[in-house]
This record gives C-alpha cells, sequence and structure tokens, in this order.
C-alpha cells in the first residue's frame, strides 16, 4: 500500500492510526530549527526511550515522523499554515481545526519525544478502523472475495434453507476487517471472567441465594418455576444422600406445587450442596461505555450465557480469517501482532474431555466406554449445529470420544437409568450431558421433556450446565448482585476482585429498592437509562420508563431494574452478508468464554477460553439499530 496513506506507531497496548495525505504533509517545525533528518533521528531515538518503537525495527516514514513532530503537547498552541481561505497566524487550541490544513508547532521547548507521548494520549477514539477506510474499490472487492472464499473452505458457514426446505451453505455474516478495541479493556475483560468463573461457583454453593433471588420470577415465569423445583429436589437428595430413591422415569411432576411437598423435606442444605460434577461452559459479553469523546471507556456487563454459548467454534475461525486478511494486505509484522490468538475451540473440547477423563476416574470407567451426549432438537441444523459437530469431530480425532446427539424424547425413551445413578445408552455409559436446549419453555413441550431433564439431574452423569448453574444467568440474578452488600456476601476478603466484579456491575439499580432514586435519576436525564425486565423482551426508554414504573404493582418493580445505557465507542468497519459489503459506522460487545469443572465445593479446573466480537452497524444515534450482529475479532490498540 501507498506509505503515504499512514503511519503506524506501536506501545504495548495502544496503536494509532492517522491519516497522512501527502498534498498536506507538514514541513519540519520551523521555529525550532532543527533539519528533517535531524528531527527523524530525534524522533526515533526518543520513542525508542518511550517504549513506543522497537529497537532494531523498521524505521517510521518520513511523512510520520513529520505529522508527529508537530503535533502539539495538551494546552499548547499551534498555528495553521495560510491555505485557501484561512488567515496567517490564526490560532486555535491544541485538537481543533478543520479538515484538510497543516499544523507547526511554536512551543519551541517541546521535543520530538515529548510530541510523540503527546500524540499517544491515552484517547479512546483515536482509531477508527485497522486500515484507513474506504478501501480502493477494486482492493475492497478483492479482499471481500479472500473472505467470503477462505470462510466457506473453512466451516465458517450457516446452513440456510430455500423455498423448497433444500440447504444451502452460505458464509457467516461477517466483517472484513477485526474491529478496534482496548488492549487494556481487553486484558480486564479475561481478567473479570476468571472472577466470574468463581462468583457463579459460590452461587452454586449458595443455594439459599439463588431460591431467594429468583422467587419473584416463578409465579410469573413457568420455566424458571419449574427449574427451580427441579433445583429443590437435587438439594434435597444431596442434603439426605441415604434417602433419595434412584432417578426414576417419572421425576418430579411438573405440575406438583413445590419440591418441597413432593419430597416432604427441608430446602435447606449444607455447605456442601450437589457432590456430583458438574461443568460451566459460559459467556460474558462486555460492552465498552463511553460517556464522552475524550473520557476513558469502562467495561459494562451486558450479558451472561450461562447454556449453550454460541460462537466458540466461530469465534476461533473469524480470528484466523482476520489474520489471513490482514497478512494479505498492509503491514503484517506490524498488525498480526495487534491480533489476539483465539483457540477457543481447542480449548472448550479439551475441557469437554477433562470432564469426561474426571467422570471416568471418578467411577472406574474405561475412557472408550464412556461417552457424550448433546442434548439438541431433532433434525437441528442452526448454526449452533455446525459448531457442535466441529467439536465433535476434535473430541473423536483428539481424544476417541464418542459425541451421540439426542433430544429430550430420546432420553426419556432410550436411555436406561440404573440404582446406582449411572445412565446408559446401548453399550456404553453416559459421562456427559451437554444441553443445547433447555433454555426456552418451548424446549419442554410435554412432561416427557420435564421428565428427561429431572432425570438427568438427579443422575451422576456431569451436567453441562447443571440447574443451578443455569439459572445463575438469570436477570434477576444479576439484578440480585447490583443490591448494596450482596457482592460481599459472596466473595469475601478480596477487595480487588469485589472491585473488579463491581465495576463491570455497575449501571444497575433496582427498583423495589429505590424508588425515590429511581424518579429523581429519571427526571434529570431520562435518556441515560433503559428499563430492562427480569422476564425479557425489549428494554424501555426515555419517558415511557417513567409511565411503565408509574404503572407496576409492587410485584412487578420486583422483576424490573434500571440500566445505565452504555455508551459504545463508533468505529468503521464492512460488514459482508451473502457476498454483498457494506462499509459503515459500528459498535461492537466482546464475548469472553470461561469454564468451570467443579465437584462440590471443589473447583477442579477453570479457566478463560477464549473470545469472540459480535459487531452491528449504528443507528443515527449512536445506538443499536435492528438487526443481527455479525461476527467479528479484536484488534488490539
Amino acid at each position: 500500500t501507498n506509505p503515504n496513506n499512514k503511519c503506524l506507531t506501536k506501545t504495548d497496548t495502544r496503536v494509532i492510526w492517522m491519516a497522512a495525505s501527502p498534498s498536506a504533509a507538514p514541513a519540519a517545525p520551523e521555529s525550532t530549527g532543527v533539519s528533517r533528518n535531524s528531527s527523524r533521528t530525534s524522533l526515533k531515538s526518543g520513542m525508542q526511550a518511550l517504549g513506543i518503537l522497537e529497537a532494531g525495527s523498521r524505521d517510521v516514514n518520513a511523512e510520520a515522523v513529520e505529522l508527529l513532530a508537530c503535533v502539539p503537547r495538551p494546552g499548547s498552541t499551534i498555528s495553521r499554515r495560510s491555505s485557501g481561505n484561512s488567515h496567517a497566524g490564526e490560532s486555535v487550541s491544541a485538537g481543533g481545526g478543520g479538515a484538510g490544513p497543516t499544523w507547526r508547532r511554536e512551543d519551541s521547548s517541546s521535543s520530538a519525544a515529548a510530541a510523540a507521548a503527546a500524540l499517544l494520549v491515552e484517547n479512546p477514539a483515536a482509531m477508527v478502523s485497522c486500515l484507513p477506510l474506504p478501501l480502493p474499490a477494486r482492493t475492497s472487492a478483492l479482499l471481500c472475495k479472500y473472505a467470503s472464499d477462505w470462510a466457506l473452505c473453512h466451516g465458517l458457514v450457516v446452513n440456510l434453507s430455500d423455498s423448497r426446505g433444500r440447504a444451502q451453505l452460505q458464509h457467516t455474516p461477517m466483517t472484513l476487517l477485526p474491529t478496534p478495541f482496548p488492549a487494556s479493556e481487553f486484558n480486564e475483560a479475561v481478567n473479570v471472567q476468571l472472577h466470574l468463573n468463581s462468583l457463579l461457583h459460590q452461587m452454586r454453593l449458595n443455594p439459599d441465594f439463588l431460591l431467594t433471588a429468583l422467587q419473584p420470577v416463578a409465579e410469573k415465569d413457568e420455566l424458571t418455576n419449574k427449574l427451580l423445583r427441579i433445583l429443590r429436589v437435587v438439594l434435597n437428595e444431596t442434603s439426605h444422600p441415604t434417602d433419595h430413591a434412584p432417578a426414576s422415569p417419572a421425576g418430579l411432576s411438573p405440575t406438583s406445587p413445590t419440591a418441597a411437598t413432593a419430597t416432604g423435606t427441608s430446602t435447606s442444605t449444607p455447605t456442601n450442596t450437589p457432590s456430583c460434577p458438574s461443568l460451566s461452559l459460559h459467556r460474558t459479553d462486555f460492552v465498552l461505555h463511553l460517556p464522552t469523546a475524550v473520557s476513558m471507556p469502562t467495561l459494562r456487563l451486558a450479558a451472561l450465557s450461562t447454556i449453550n454459548p454460541a460462537f466458540p467454534v466461530f469465534g476461533t475461525l473469524i480470528a484466523e480469517l482476520h489474520r489471513h486478511v490482514l497478512s494479505r494486505h498492509g503491514e503484517p509484522g506490524m498488525q498480526l501482532r495487534s491480533l489476539p490468538h483465539n483457540t477457543c475451540m481447542a480449548h472448550i473440547t479439551e475441557m469437554l474431555a477433562r470432564a469426561v477423563s474426571y467422570y471416568c476416574n471418578l467411577h472406574g470407567l474405561v475412557l472408550s466406554r464412556a461417552c457424550v451426549v448433546v442434548v439438541e432438537h431433532t433434525h437441528s441444523d442452526d448454526a449452533g449445529a455446525l459448531e457442535m459437530r466441529a467439536i465433535e469431530h476434535a473430541l473423536w480425532d483428539k481424544y476417541n470420544l464418542a459425541m451421540l446427539r439426542k433430544s429430550f424424547t430420546d432420553i426419556h425413551t432410550e436411555f436406561e437409568f440404573r440404582a446406582d445413578r449411572s445412565v446408559h445408552v446401548g453399550d456404553a455409559e453416559v459421562a456427559l450431558v451437554l444441553y443445547r436446549v433447555g433454555a426456552r419453555l418451548s424446549d419442554y413441550p410435554t412432561a416427557s421433556e420435564w421428565s428427561a431433564r429431572m432425570q438427568l439431574e438427579r443422575s451422576r452423569v456431569v451436567k453441562c450446565p447443571s440447574v443451578a448453574d443455569q439459572l445463575t444467568g438469570h436477570p434477576l440474578v444479576r439484578f440480585a448482585l447490583s443490591r448494596p452488600g450482596v457482592l460481599e456476601s459472596l466473595i469475601p476478603g478480596d477487595p480487588a476482585v469485589l472491585a473488579a466484579l463491581q465495576s463491570v456491575l455497575s449501571g444497575t439499580v433496582t427498583l423495589s429498592d429505590n424508588a425515590h432514586n429511581v424518579m429523581s435519576m429519571l427526571a434529570e436525564a431520562p435518556d441515560e437509562y433503559l428499563l430492562h425486565s427480569a422476564l425479557g423482551g425489549p428494554a424501555r426508554a426515555g419517558h415511557d420508563i417513567i409511565d411503565s414504573i408509574l404503572s407496576m404493582t409492587p410485584e412487578e418493580l420486583h422483576l424490573h431494574a434500571l440500566c445505565e445505557r452504555a455508551r459504545p465507542p463508533m468505529r468503521r468497519n464492512c460488514l459482508i452478508q451473502r457476498g454483498a459489503m457494506v462499509l459503515g459506522n459500528v459498535v461492537s460487545e466482546l464475548g469472553v468464554f470461561g469454564a468451570a469443572l467443579v465437584d462440590g465445593p471443589r473447583m477442579v479446573h477453570g479457566g478463560v477460553l477464549g473470545h469472540v466480537l459480535r459487531t452491528k452497524m449504528t443507528d443515527d444515534d449512536g445506538g443499536m439499530s435492528a438487526g443481527l450482529a455479525v461476527l467479528d475479532s479484536p484488534f488490539l490498540v
């Protein structure tokens, strides 16, 4: 590419692109009396001293040196050189001015190194794309073709049916380039995910917290109500391990009033809670919050998926695709270092194999006789089914583990549940059950599906997730975590972890506890908040929030929370769908995958698996527009 079109400088956490038009290339500062060559040498030395430019690395081009050398320090004065209708000697504050003018610095005491450091001020909006956009038309079309073909060749595809029901593979909707994302916030998201692994485990060990937090929604939401019944049965059987009978096909009737009534025992549980191992695979979605253009971005937790988190495989593939695209365009030596490696698919496969191995060692089972069962709808052919097929192939190729795909109905009719709480299908023993369905009421159309879920939860197989793990992702649990003192009770004695979790969970206010404060906040800035319901559905905004709150009953107030509206920074990128590419302003959410294999109070293994970025076009006010997000990966800056 033309070196006059861009320059790239790099610190350990920031990469800044700046346009440098050949016609507007500024001259070396006249007032300093420094020649262009000496300015170039001085700046290079200064950048190396500051760690901005690595020693022995490729030299920056002349336009980059001149541009950096002419950038003023914050608060200094710069003069615009006469050009067109501008007036000689016109002074403006640093950073001001219109499009096209060139600048020189009048503060002769500033060194080139200080000017370079001034440019690298922590400004999250400094970089809007990893390459200057728009690209030349020919380059753009060529890269779009490369990306589309790469996706089709490597399995980054979705199965779309035509009007006759015939399957057609299309590449997944995606971005052409990775989208800039602050490296410091990316690293923070990874660290917070580790803390969230521990928090989710603590909530699992404190079932009374889950039962109390979700009680308000139990009468309104049939799905949550029935999952809570299953949880109470499991907890009661764990509390009295010698009293419970083996799982029976009947299980707990979905029409039973409560699990406690059905079993005749108390719902209080000891600290060891369920003793059977479970595997939690979850994805936490973070959004950058940037209130003003000059403020620092902060991370906000947008959502937590605790059952069937999407895109662990596609997240790996889109990162590889972007690495391929950038390796064919631009300067790979500089850019590829800003693409974090993403091996989520390998890690999630390893976690599944660890869980099966742990089960086999626990029960003296030969690995070759164990199998993994994926619970999904019959003839499922969505994007998640294709991702699971890739994981199935990897499990067999690397660990010789078989994966069976069954529906709840199949489990109810075909599986054998024995007195020792083991589960068998054919000649194999089920070591791990992985739910791809179970998060919607429609996944349980009859009592047979509920019976199958109950039998699996009461068995000794490793559940992914267990019913307790699934319920920790409920929106009402997140609302409860925002109340004063709740996080402190779950994560005691570690101020650093507590502060990190409080930071990402900030901005949420429960209505039932803060009605007066909520109305005051809305009166001052109604457009800065969204009203979310624990029952799901679109969030309410603006003046509709006040009308909605005033019409709510006290019970309904418990099911809602006021959340500060996130203001993500806008970037520029090209979105590709069905081979067509559109350039526009975009906003992104970062999803980080976490995992925890636990057995009672002990966490056997846990960690961060990988990440995925999802990006959408913005509407006129910078919010999220209608439509689905496309797959993306972060370019760390």
